[in-house]
Order: C-alpha cells, then sequence, then structure tokens
C-alpha cells in the first residue's frame, strides 16, 4: 500500500493554506489524517465545519492543462460525499498543479450532476503498489472551478 511521506503531507498543508488564505481567510484549518479518513482537511468557524478537502497534489512536470481530464478515486469520492452529506457542508477535491502554480476544486456534488464524469478502473502502477489498479471517477475539466495559486519556493 501506497503511504505518503512527510515531506508530501507538509506540501499539502501548504497548499491548503494557499486555498484558504485567497479563498476563505477567515477560517480555521483541521487536519483529520488517519488511515481511512473521509478527508484530508476541514475548515471550520466558531467549532463548525465548513468545508471538508481532500487534497490532491500532483508531479511536479504537470500544469492544469496537460490531460483533457482528472482521475478520483471512486473510494474517496464516495466517502468524501457522504461526509459531506452528514456535515451538510461543501466537500472538495483541492487540486495543485505545480507547473503552472494553478489550484482548482472539484465540488463532490458536481461529479455526476453535469455531463461527462464516467466511470473507469485505472490507477498508478509505479509507486511500489501492487493493488493501485482501482475503480476511478474521469471527470471532465469543466467541472473544476480555479481556486488560486500556490507556488513553492525553488530549493537552493
Amino acid at each position: 500500500m501506497y503511504r505518503q511521506t512527510k515531506e508530501q503531507k507538509k506540501l499539502e498543508r501548504r497548499v491548503v493554506i494557499s486555498y484558504r488564505d485567497q479563498m476563505v481567510p477567515e477560517l480555521r484549518i483541521h487536519e483529520y489524517r488517519g488511515r481511512y479518513a473521509p478527508y484530508d482537511f476541514y475548515l471550520f468557524d466558531n467549532d463548525r465545519p465548513v468545508e471538508l478537502i481532500e487534497v490532491k497534489t500532483r508531479e511536479k512536470d504537470i500544469a492544469s492543462t496537460t490531460y483533457p481530464t482528472v482521475w478520483v478515486s471512486l473510494a474517496k469520492w464516495t466517502k468524501l460525499l457522504i461526509a459531506s452529506q452528514s456535515f451538510d457542508v461543501r466537500g472538495i477535491f483541492l487540486f495543485w498543479y505545480p507547473r503552472d502554480s494553478i489550484l482548482k476544486t472539484l465540488d463532490v456534488q458536481a461529479v455526476f450532476r453535469e455531463p461527462g464524469s464516467k466511470l473507469i478502473r485505472a490507477g498508478r502502477t509505479g509507486r511500489g503498489a501492487t493493488n493501485d489498479l482501482e475503480p476511478m471517477i474521469d471527470v471532465p475539466p469543466s467541472l473544476l472551478v480555479a481556486a488560486g495559486i500556490h507556488k513553492e519556493e525553488k530549493e537552493k
């Protein structure tokens, strides 16, 4: 099973901070990590969650226009959808594309409300995990909404 490194987790937190600071600076961030966590972070106001976030950072050479669609795990989408409905708050996938520093969001409620999304079996095989193929949702870019930028400092 694939596990994120500490550096990847720190990057995700920086991406969420950038998103929050540009979109809803008054909200606080809580990290919600765990093996079976339905999402990575939530934004809250007065101790009430207002947005659940699953972060998807892309490889360093990927731009927001590199691929015609994005894939999200059907299992992760389902967990995020159920959690967002249970809390009666917005649930999003937050994508970061390093080449052009673009942040985009995908509202879980919109995935099958609009035409174009379809179920596929896909995944990555180069990460050392033998079971990385799974049911995925192929999502058209028309469902992604621009949500600011996040720039990483260049290493010296």
